[in-house]
């Protein structure tokens, strides 16, 4: 069908709701799009208000955080760039300290009002110190089994848990994998598809036999690669050219259709060193942004009480909403939860199976402790806690340090240098050329201390 001079209805002005809109409404600036929100504000989970008591300090009251390198923020950061925005990017950096990751201990007093924080391996030092723990050895035992297990064809579908629990044993998804998925997905390893979690792992499985083999190997493979390319800048007495990095086929997809002014495969190679992103103002900006810069084709109907929603006779959606009235349109996207649309879709067979799908609840609490650095033992991105330290009565997932990271982030992408590389289809960015532009960046932010958010401290 055919989208020219339709009209389309979208459920919630999240950050689904705003770029589905967005991209849509640019490709096809005939059609009409209307969104209906429900509250006052645009952004949905992605909240990050003023501290009534200081405002200069900013709550996160959903995530908080991008992955460095992840095809989303490949294209977050592409919108970004498209709103002049990119000095908004902030970046920490791969030796920061504020990458630093704990694990609260499942040895320690399990009522969850004591623990102790270990942490997780990030450069050899800290690698030794993790595996003398006695949290490791059954970590170490797993690792030394799983070469040997045999890999499972076919069959029933596993849980993260079983598949760990198989492969390795299950104190190795007790204390640590439980851990992962409370903080990923807030969710349960006993309940969740491990073929939906980590199909990467799945498929190593089936085509190679041994995760830690086949691991081995690459790594093995990537060191001699490393050797031959050094031996290659030695005999030339230069630098000898790295190898582009692949990007993904979406990626590659988006930059066909939307297009882009980023070198995708330089952008992957210099994101490595940044693997966590923020926004200066808090992740609500992006969301911010978005409104700011949507097409004229798109309403926002806020304050929104829709309480209806079926298919008409002509083919056509209508929506009942109590505060704006009736609509009819081409087509409907919902991007709000299953358990609300259940709610207003006049289907009563639909809305029986929507029902069904399982759902996580979670709580966010921030909070602030003024003129008093707690963290000082314990600097870091934050720590996650596992299964055996969630007991009925806290059910504690984890605990972030906005503080640390917020105080040791960088401005990496407003840079001249490097965004000049970033977007230069003739330059092949290589590892040396990240290595300089990131020490660059940090000469700027030393300079500019003064500036929010350009503090920053070495880590070990």
């Amino acid at each position: 069908m055919s989208l020219n001079k339709k009209t389309i209805g979208v459920l919630g002005s999240g950050i689904s709701g705003l770029t589905y809109a967005y991209y849509l409404s640019k490709l096809n600036p005939q059609i009409q799009v209307n969104i209906f929100e429900k509250a006052k504000r645009s952004g949905g989970f992605i909240n990050s208000p003023k501290a009534e008591s200081n405002k200069d300090v900013m709550f996160e009251k959903g995530p908080r955080t991008l992955r460095g390198v992840s095809e989303g923020t490949l294209l977050i950061l592409d919108l970004l760039d498209k709103f002049k925005a990119l000095d908004k990017v902030k970046g920490i950096h791969s030796s920061s300290i504020a990458n630093k990751k704990y694990l609260l201990e499942p040895h320690s007093n399990v009522d969850g009002s004591i623990g102790t924080l270990i942490e997780l391996p990030s450069s050899p030092s800290t690698i030794m110190k993790f595996l003398s723990d006695p949290i490791c050895k059954h970590l170490v035992l797993g690792i030394l089994k799983e070469p040997f297990v045999r890999a499972k064809v076919g069959g029933v579908e596993e849980t993260v848990e079983q598949w760990f629990t198989r492969r390795f044993n299950k104190q190795v998804c007790d204390n640590f994998v439980s851990a992962m998925i409370h903080g990923i997905y807030a969710g349960d390893a006993s309940k969740l598809s491990v073929s939906l979690v980590f199909p990467k792992l799945v498929e190593i499985e089936k085509n190679h036999g041994s995760i830690v083999r086949y691991m081995i190997g690459e790594m093995l493979k990537a060191s001699k690669e490393k050797k031959e390319l050094k031996k290659k800048q030695k005999q030339k007495n230069s630098q000898a050219e790295e190898k582009p990095l692949e990007v993904p086929e979406s990626v590659k997809e988006y930059q066909s259709i939307i297009g882009s002014e980023f070198n995708f495969s330089n952008l992957i190679r210099y994101l490595k060193k940044y693997p966590m992103l923020l926004l200066q103002g808090g992740l609500e900006t992006l969301p911010k942004l978005i409104e700011e810069n949507l097409p004229s084709n798109v309403k926002i109907y806020y304050g929104s009480d829709v309480t209806n929603i079926q298919l008409k006779e002509n083919g056509k959606i209508g929506l009942h909403c109590e505060t704006h009235g009736d609509f009819e349109f081409d087509n409907l996207r919902s991007t709000i939860s299953l358990k609300e649309f259940s709610k207003i879709v006049d289907n009563s067979e639909l809305a029986g199976k929507i029902d069904q799908v399982n759902h996580v609840g979670m709580i966010t609490c921030n909070v602030y402790i003024p003129n008093h650095n707690r963290l000082s033992s314990y600097p870091g991105f934050g720590f996650l806690v596992p299964k055996k330290m969630t007991n009925n009565q806290w059910k504690l997932l984890g605990v972030i340090f906005d503080s640390e990271i917020e105080t040791n982030a960088v401005v990496p992408l407003y840079y001249y240098h490097a965004l000049k590389t970033l977007k230069s289809d003739k330059i092949n960015m290589t590892s040396e050329d990240v290595d300089q532009d990131a020490k660059e960046v940090i000469r700027l932010a030393q300079i500019k201390k003064t500036d929010e958010g350009l503090a920053w401290n070495y880590g070990n």
